[in-house]
């Protein structure tokens, strides 16, 4: 081989970048063009699913996984970039050459494989979890942030019994969430949560859990209050959002059998609705909903046969929003309401005539995520009875008429009220 010809085959052999690692700068340019390439086609109305998904494939062009760290795969993992089997593939072989580690990187490696591979079931589920739980680098990690990926992929795992047997283990993370920890694991509070007190075996376990997510929380938010880089609006969002929720009567086991938490109606179709204390004496189907929320109109024909079903009964149903900044109409049309709330009240008029809606709608001032009530995702049912109690919580509207009507009698016989004949099936 001559010289020339030697040196042209180094340099095929040669790693993409220095050292057989991606730069920071590199992928954070990557997914900075992502970002860019998405917002331009958001604001364009060319946003489509399958747009998206071209952007997301070609999003890591020219990025060689095989080079990438931990902490790397980890931040592309949470962009949502793996999105092809052999991209997984190839990250998971990725971490292979880190999972030796005892340090953070071991730790994020761990975690990674948890959330890579936790959720297929099968035998390895238990060691993938016990794996990231007692990894030596744990703790490193928890303060400086880089474990912020440990709540969501115990949570993406699926499997209750599984996380029952590790309870003590999951349990003991509480006491992390002190001081030294890094705000950003903040983010992943409502998972921890959610997972923590469905493992407690009693309500002072979850009690101790809740007050620590929701003290953690709040000095999360003000520890990054003036540190635009430390979390996105979005986050800071979702953050003071979780705590709301996890401050709320819902999460302090305050709600059903509770008086019903008050509603600041803002507007509604119904001029005469000014509060639930208005409608005392009836038995009350509140609908969280939204108009961009495919579930909640698909669910709109149930609503109105409920509605048809108890007409002229005393039970009011409402379906309860709040200002979305956008309004999405039956004909497909996204309309942008941002600062103009009286615009999007009038549209929602226009919309129950369409969707032939025959029953109150209600903007409250609270948002439709209502922390009080557990409004955790939507449609979102909730049931209160005529002395201004909530007795169910947590129902899908679609459920069905029978089911439905078999709650909703009861407590009209309960507070002696008049209720129609029951519907087939009951």
């Amino acid at each position: 081989m001559n010289r020339l010809a030697a040196v042209l085959v180094a340099c095929l052999a040669a790693p993409a970048f220095a050292g057989d690692t991606v730069p920071d700068s590199k992928l954070k340019e990557a997914i900075d063009a992502f970002h860019a390439k998405r917002d331009t086609l958001a604001a364009s109305g060319g946003l489509t699913a399958e747009a998206y998904q071209k952007l997301q494939e070609g999003a890591l062009e020219g990025l060689p996984i095989e080079s990438l760290t931990p902490r790397q795969i980890a931040k592309i993992h949470r962009e949502g970039l793996f999105t092809t089997n052999g991209q997984r593939h190839e990250a998971i072989d990725r971490l292979d050459a880190f999972m030796d580690d005892t340090g953070e990187d071991g730790a994020v490696t761990a975690i990674l494989r948890l959330a890579l591979l936790g959720g297929r079931g099968g035998k390895q589920q238990a060691a993938l979890l016990d794996a990231a739980l007692t990894h030596p680098g744990l703790p490193g990690a928890i303060k400086s942030g880089a474990a912020r990926d440990l709540f969501g992929a115990i949570s993406g795992m699926g499997n209750p019994k599984l996380l029952q047997d590790a309870a003590p283990k999951i349990l003991a993370l509480e006491s992390s969430l002190d001081a030294s920890a890094s705000p950003l694991l903040a983010q992943g509070l409502a998972d921890y949560f959610d997972i923590a007190t469905a493992v407690a075996k009693d309500a002072a376990a979850r009690e101790r859990v809740r007050e620590k997510c929701v003290a953690f929380g709040r000095d999360a938010l003000a520890k990054t209050e003036k540190d635009p880089d430390a979390f996105a609006e979005p986050v800071r969002n979702h953050i003071a959002r979780t705590v709301r929720r996890l401050d709320g009567a819902a999460a302090r086991g305050k709600l059903v059998g509770s008086a019903a938490p008050p509603l600041a109606i803002e507007w509604s179709s119904d001029p005469t609705l000014q509060s639930l204390e208005s409608l005392k004496g009836k038995v009350v189907v509140l609908d969280f909903w939204a108009t961009w929320c495919g579930p909640c109109v698909g669910s709109i024909p149930n609503v109105r046969e409920l509605a048809a079903h108890y007409k002229g009964f005393p039970v009011a149903i409402v379906g309860v929003t709040s200002d979305q900044g956008h309004h999405h109409d039956p004909s497909g049309d996204v309309i942008d309401t941002k600062g103009n709330p009286a615009k999007e009240h009038e549209l929602m008029t226009d919309f129950m005539k369409k969707k032939d809606i025959t029953w109150t709608i209600a903007f409250s001032e609270e948002d439709v995520f209502n922390p009080e009530y557990g409004v955790q995702g939507i449609p979102h049912v909730a049931i209160v009875d005529s002395k201004g109690v909530v007795r169910y919580t947590d129902l899908h509207p679609t459920e069905p008429l029978a089911e439905k009507a078999k709650k909703i009698d009861a407590l009209l016989k309960e507070a002696g009220l008049a209720a129609p004949t029951p519907p087939a099936g009951n």
